[in-house]
């Protein structure tokens, strides 16, 4: 099946004129949808690709109704490829779904979320770019009791909540920027986050009133934990660049490691102005600072030194915390990216971005061929089984050459790569790089 073009009637059908319930192995290339009820729905239904689309102005547009967009659910196997998604509700909702790809799509304008997963895993996030200042940019949940039990969702509606269900997706490569200005971190996030063991890497988040938002609330947010957040760039957001939330009563939020990131300028959170105020801090937290650590990240700002915040309290050094390891290695230094104001983030000759970076993980003991025993393997991707998808590249510490990951067996601590290498115990395991080492940040010079 090849759908060219296809448009509402007036009055229009209860959703929207693309409708793929049970159906598989299709390619929709070059489709074009205005001012439909919703975009797309799509529910048990696997393998079909959606490329080079149209999705523009739902009749919902701009409430937050779930049916005024891309709605993908109890599926399998699907991609959407290089569309322009315009002026949906949810623009994009992925509900227990699994192996999805999100690649190369413009996502601009919507009532509620642009993007969601909601209690799906190893689904694929990559190279978009999403803006909105209507409201929120991409959020990752589980699911409370009502998201799955919409009555079109006949045998597979399920009135009851879903939780640490939301795991390893990966989501990189993208740029997220003018959300919602927000009176407080809870709103106008570039990514609002509770997933479990994902991975969020080489985006850029510019100007957000929070870059990405590390929450907790009941149901669909209580576990946030495994997370690896590295290599992205935080500059310009309103109120910080990363907000965290600590571990309280009953949740789950443990684990989160934030690596290798570059914040810059975000202007911070003061308690008598809220994000309407300006302050030196890059990273703010509510409740208790437990269950993240930041380690070998740029952490600056032209405001000043006290770059941590209690979102409730007063702004905070990070030297205390360098000394119980939740603050680690870090880098005060103005990034000198070659073009800020133009959101370009590369950097310049004799930038502190450079080399600079940590690696990944280390080698646990020494040995040669194809199959290495790490530390923490939650840093690399191996394709997730996903048709046309390749895993990382890797590089070990002091070696030039680079080898493709395979498999990564999180459950072992072990990856496996494409070629024989040779190791040693303790030697440091990262993405290819070029120099001495890693760079910080999104690009490697």
């Amino acid at each position: 099946m090849v759908i060219r073009s296809v448009n509402s009637v007036a009055g229009g059908e209860d959703y929207g004129p693309v409708w793929l319930d049970h159906v598989s192995y299709n390619l929709i290339r070059g489709i074009t949808v205005r001012d439909s009820v919703g975009f797309l729905r799509a529910v048990d239904a696997h393998y079909n690709v959606i490329e080079d689309a149209l999705f523009d102005g739902s009749q919902l547009y701009p409430g937050s109704s779930k049916r005024g967009g891309i709605y993908i659910a109890w599926s399998t196997n699907n991609k959407i490829l290089n569309s322009t998604i315009n002026r949906g509700t949810d623009s994009l909702s992925l509900i227990r779904s699994d192996r999805n790809v999100i690649h190369g799509n413009t996502f601009t304008n919507a009532g509620h979320d642009v993007w969601n997963i909601k209690c799906g895993s190893f689904n694929v996030i990559r190279a978009n770019t999403v803006t909105n200042p209507q409201q929120k940019l991409g959020s990752v949940f589980d699911c409370e009791a009502n998201t799955t039990s919409w009555h079109d969702n006949g045998e597979f509606a399920e009135a009851r909540a879903i939780v640490d269900a939301t795991r390893r997706n990966l989501i990189e490569g993208n740029v997220f920027h003018h959300s919602i200005d927000y009176y407080s971190t809870s709103g106008g996030n570039g990514i609002q986050y509770a997933g479990q063991q994902g991975i969020i890497r080489k985006n850029i988040f510019y100007p957000n009133n929070v870059g990405l938002g590390m929450t907790q609330y009941p149901d669909e947010a209580l576990y946030n934990y495994g997370n690896r957040v590295y290599g992205n760039v935080f500059h310009n957001n309103r109120c910080g660049g990363v907000a965290v939330t600590g571990p309280r009563g009953t949740d789950h939020i443990e684990d989160n490691v934030y690596k290798n990131n570059a914040f810059w300028d975000n202007k911070g959170w003061l308690p008598d102005t809220n994000c309407v105020g300006v302050s030196p801090a890059q990273i703010l937290y509510r409740e208790n600072f437990g269950g993240h650590r930041f380690i070998g990240n740029l952490i600056a700002s032209s405001l000043g030194r006290t770059l941590l915040r209690n979102e409730y309290g007063v702004e905070e050094d990070l030297a205390p915390y360098e000394q119980d390891g939740r603050i680690l290695r870090s880098i005060e230094a103005d990034p000198q990216f070659n073009a800020e104001t133009r959101a370009d983030y590369t950097a310049r000759t004799g930038s502190p971005l450079i080399d600079r970076g940590e690696h990944l993980t280390t080698v646990r003991s020494a040995g040669t061929g194809r199959q290495i025993p790490v530390a923490d393997a939650s840093w690399f991707y191996d394709g997730f089984g996903i048709t046309g998808e390749r895993g990382d590249l890797i590089q070990l510490e002091g070696q030039t050459g680079t080898a493709r990951i395979t498999r990564v067996d999180y459950a072992a601590q072990q990856i496996t790569v494409d070629r024989d290498l040779e190791w040693r115990a303790g030697q440091g395991v990262s993405l290819g790089f070029t120099g001495t080492g890693p760079d910080i940040g999104v690009y490697e010079r």
